[in-house]
């Protein structure tokens, strides 16, 4: 009996063990919700430095080398607060766009979104000279609001779970009030702070969604459409201006048969044809005098 990789204990949780199927046919959604929620706990027990250096986005960072903290910070959070919001975010939003991207594009749209908000955050630095530090998700929540309040804008939503709301109106009124806060912090006039909330982390997200879905996406879609055939265009020929030439019409053996018989007679006259040649040369002259061919 042959046993294959998909009989082992760890692929189907025989014993009561890792799961290994299981684990990888895990909602994405649901994946990135336990790495986030890994990555606080290690907030809690790791040194605050090495997690400062390898899950806090900054402009020194970049500066030296730390290049994959783009990615590692949009999955860091150290505040239970801020993980918990996200996290409900994510758990409600993901469930959606799963369904309808799957979950290749999913993870796609989360990781560079989660670079690009990381991104925006280290220029935003650039242009204000400091070096503040950033994590959370925060961004890529809001990009994935962003496509599905486009998808479905007048999807009902609770606001605290009491008021509702619709989607469209939701995020419209969020990306008013990051811009507002953003104009606030870059002005200097922010009495939070700038490492407060990363309001241009928000809006950077909201930019990423709608570029996605009114932008990219149509792309996508229109090179998946067969493309019309054109027409020419122009006056119609008439036919004997027209290029186009009948094939020519395959001979008649008949008319080879007629032409042998009538060069025998100019030459011997008709008594040098036999009965036979004589009945042919009478038939077909009949048929071509009635018009038959």
């Amino acid at each position: 009996m042959r046993v294959g990789i998909g009989d082992r204990e760890y692929m189907n949780g025989g014993g009561g063990g890792f799961n290994l199927r299981a684990a990888t046919s895990m909602n994405p959604a649901t994946m990135i919700m336990l790495i986030n929620v890994a990555v606080f706990f290690l907030w809690q027990l790791a040194p605050y430095r090495f997690m400062q250096h390898h899950f806090m986005v900054s402009r020194l960072h970049m500066e030296t080398g730390r290049v994959w903290t783009l990615v590692t910070a949009a999955f860091s959070q150290n505040s239970f607060v801020h993980l918990l919001f996200n996290m409900i975010m994510l758990f409600f939003l993901g469930r959606t766009l799963v369904d309808r991207w799957g979950a290749r594009r999913f993870v796609s749209f989360y990781l560079v979104v989660a670079i690009f908000t990381s991104g925006v955050h280290v220029l935003i630095t650039m242009v204000e000279g400091s070096n503040s530090m950033a994590l959370g998700a925060s961004g890529v929540i809001a990009g994935l609001f962003m496509c599905f309040a486009a998808y479905y804008p007048k999807a009902t939503i609770h606001l605290m779970g009491i008021i509702p709301i619709q989607a469209w109106i939701l995020v419209a009124l969020g990306v008013g009030l990051d811009f507002y806060g953003f104009v606030e912090q870059m002005s200097g006039r922010s009495a939070e702070g700038r490492v407060q909330i990363g309001h241009g982390i928000h809006l950077a997200g909201s930019l990423a969604g709608a570029l996605y879905v009114f932008v990219i996406e149509k792309r996508i879609r229109s090179r998946g459409r067969p493309r019309r055939e054109k027409r020419p265009r122009g006056r119609v020929l008439r036919p004997d201006e027209s290029s186009w030439q009948a094939p020519p019409r395959a001979p008649d053996p008949e008319d080879r048969l007629l032409d042998e018989l009538l060069e025998k007679v100019s030459h011997g006259g008709l008594d040098s044809l036999s009965i036979h040649e004589r009945e042919t040369l009478e038939r077909i002259s009949e048929k071509r005098r009635s018009g038959k061919r």
